[in-house]
């Protein structure tokens, strides 16, 4: 199969693996066929741990070979998760028009070999992934729904990786533009800011609002506000902000189908009850340090596929029905409650003995 594309049904691939074919996927199912296929020199795209979202049962993913072992499938660099971002985001741009072109398959391949600082290990899975973003299309009902679900500094934050993903080869074609146009509209944006976000970096030519108006001055007219404007400084943070970038996009391009990321509740159950499985795993590593800096927080929320925002709130949420006070608290980053941490603990080590 790696030899004629990779592409195989992914239930065929559980089947063989498991010696039934399987009703739904989870987590669980699809991380031991990853590390049954390592321990044998392969690999398959997408990686739950490693890509933007799971297949769902009726599609079919990427067998390779992965041609040198490895001990963790997760653990990858930041040079990485950069290129994936950007990757994920050019086949979406490639899917906008219903057809992927010759052309645009060939460009995506060609970035990610001109890609810096990828070991061959991570081009080869980059490699596996692109082929799978380009041969199952995205579901783009899906995504104009969870996009409304995140606020406006995340939907920046999309409009930048989409940027810089088209200038990732440092040439903008005619045919990128009216791609990234017809994405922005099926995303619900505002499709005149393509071209503005495309061409970001440049000075605006024109005065800018200092201070109010005062009436009957003369001059020269003060032009209205407009929408947010991207500029280079911003693309550049956000192709750097690795992290960030991919919690965001795991959580909007998210299957959104709970088969695909919980098991049975019967064969995995929450490690604390009132936290679904993302939310509780993350609570059982957030308590492990009394204080957290920003960076390392956001980190650890990307780790588990959260958005820093939303698990904050949920475990707050979930402490103060349980606990009466906030696991925790906004203080120079996040400082968490001793007394609920404890709780928490306890409260693991009880659920593991059950």
């Amino acid at each position: 199969r790696c030899e004629t594309g990779g592409l195989v049904p992914v239930v065929d691939l559980i089947e063989r693996l498991e010696n039934e074919t399987p009703q739904k996927l989870g987590a669980r199912r699809l991380t031991n066929a990853a590390d049954a296929l390592a321990r044998v020199g392969f690999g398959f795209a997408p990686d739950s741990r490693f890509s933007l979202r799971a297949p769902k049962v009726s599609e079919p993913v990427v067998l390779f070979e992965l041609g040198e072992g490895v001990d963790r499938l997760e653990d990858v660099s930041d040079a990485c998760r950069s290129a994936q971002i950007e990757l994920a985001l050019g086949a979406y741009v490639a899917h906008a028009d219903g057809d992927v072109a010759d052309v645009e398959r060939e460009a995506l391949h060609s970035q990610l070999q001109s890609r810096p600082n990828l070991s061959a290990m991570e081009a080869r899975r980059l490699r596996a992934e692109l082929d799978w973003m380009l041969a199952v299309p995205p579901d783009m009902a899906l995504l104009r729904r969870n996009l409304k679900n995140v606020g406006a500094e995340q939907q920046v934050a999309i409009r930048a990786a989409i940027s810089a993903a088209v200038h990732a080869d440092g040439i903008v074609q005619a045919a990128e533009v009216a791609g990234v146009e017809k994405l922005y509209k099926l995303l619900d944006f505002d499709p005149a800011l393509a071209y503005a976000d495309l061409h970001a970096g440049g000075a605006p030519n024109e005065p800018v609002s200092m201070r109010p108006a005062v009436p009957g001055r003369a001059g020269e007219a003060i032009p209205p506000d407009r929408p947010a404007r991207l500029d280079a400084a911003r693309i550049a943070a956000i192709r750097t902000d690795t992290a960030r970038v991919s919690s965001v996009l795991g959580e909007i391009f998210a299957n959104g189908d709970e088969d695909d990321e919980i098991e049975d509740a019967g064969v995995v159950a929450s490690p604390i009850p009132g936290l679904d499985h993302k939310h509780a795993f993350f609570a059982r590593d957030v308590i492990l340090q009394q204080h957290w800096g920003e960076p390392a927080f956001e980190a650890l929320a990307a780790k588990h596929g959260l958005m820093p925002s939303g698990a904050l709130e949920t475990l707050n949420e979930w402490a103060f029905d349980e606990h009466g006070e906030a696991l925790l608290d906004e203080y120079d980053g996040y400082h968490v409650d001793f007394d609920i941490a404890v709780a928490i603990m306890v409260q693991v080590v009880e659920e593991a003995r059950a």
